[in-house]
């Protein structure tokens, strides 16, 4: 418990290869896999409260990079500056080795990206004056980011390489900031907002130019509601307490009663039993309860439409190439 690891198919078996935090860690926490085949996160370590021993220890964190399963640090600076600081907070990865934090030089802050190949690092101004804090949410192959900008009020922004700018993208009316986010490869996102009159989770996703709700039947949607991934073809994976399903085309639809071979396996409980992602090939992996066991598993569509629908997007179920996280699956 506490370390990550990377599953490796091999005949009908997986091979797991433990990530280890860097030396003088507590724990490691795995945040994408990158296209070489090497992992990042972050290696978190807990220090004494020096204003009150008695207070929770503090926490630091360090990027790491596993290389055939041993750690070594990313130490980013700035060579324009060597001045600069990086707060920490969330950041964001992709598999193309990019990262994503804060920058802060001459009191200023800004976003960084550095990339862990070509060690280039640049900075992106952040042009709202009265943000105190960036959140990044979601960094795509395609390198736009998502996130939220702290301020007197909170902002959600986009950031497209291709124009060099940031956008703003104001929450729907009446709604507040729910859950996680998820940049697909076309520059869309799925997200879910809290909806402060009925105090319920609400799913919605950005096309490009609109938010619009991923869910209008007419089934009230039950409970609270947890986001897992999103794809190109506008599917997104969610759960409710113990009920996972697929957001597709206004639907929702639980997956487990579409899977054509069951037997031995429970219904999936994301909240508590798996870390689940679904990639753009309709593709659905995690780790679920098989004959009272917890195992790796994928679920592979019937066929392969360019947009699955979902009383026919499962077959099978079977092993896969896995990353086990305490965060979202890529």
């Amino acid at each position: 418990p506490g370390s990550p690891a990377i599953g490796t198919l091999s005949g009908n078996t997986f091979s797991f290869l433990s990530l280890s935090p860097l030396p003088g860690g507590d724990f490691a926490t795995l945040s994408s896999t990158l296209k070489d085949g090497s992992a990042i996160g972050i290696t978190n370590t807990f220090i004494p409260n020096p204003a009150n021993p008695n207070f929770p220890p503090l926490q630091t964190a360090r990027i790491t990079r596993w290389t055939n399963g041993v750690p070594s640090e990313i130490i980013i600076t700035d060579p324009n500056d060597p001045g600069a600081t990086f707060p920490p907070g969330a950041l964001a990865f992709n598999s193309e080795g990019d990262i994503v934090g804060q920058h802060i030089s001459n009191g200023v802050l800004s976003a960084y990206r550095y990339n862990v190949f070509n060690q280039s690092f640049s900075v992106i101004p952040v042009p709202f004056p009265d943000v105190f804090q960036v959140v990044f949410t979601s960094l795509n192959e395609q390198g736009k980011i998502l996130a939220f900008a702290n301020g007197p009020i909170t902002r959600q922004i986009l950031f497209d390489p291709a124009t060099n700018s940031w956008k703003e993208i104001p929450l729907p009316p009446g709604k507040s900031i729910g859950g996680l986010q998820f940049l697909n490869s076309t520059g869309q996102f799925a997200t879910v907002y809290f909806d402060l009159s009925t105090f319920s989770t609400v799913p919605y996703y950005y096309d490009g130019t609109n938010l619009l709700p991923l869910y209008t039947g007419a089934a009230p949607l039950p409970g609270l509601l947890h986001l897992y991934g999103f794809n190109r073809h506008g599917q997104a994976l969610g759960n409710f307490a113990t009920r996972l399903g697929l957001f597709s085309g206004g639907e929702f639809t639980e997956i487990f009663p579409l899977i054509a071979n069951p037997n031995g396996w429970a219904p999936f409980n994301a909240f508590i039993e798996a870390l689940v992602g679904i990639n753009d090939a309709g593709q659905i992996f995690g780790i679920g309860r098989f004959n009272g066991t917890n195992t790796p598993f994928v679920l592979n569509p019937i066929a392969s439409p360019e947009i699955p629908e979902p009383s026919t997007i499962l077959l099978t179920l079977s092993a896969c190439a896995l990353i086990v996280a305490r965060q979202k699956l890529r």
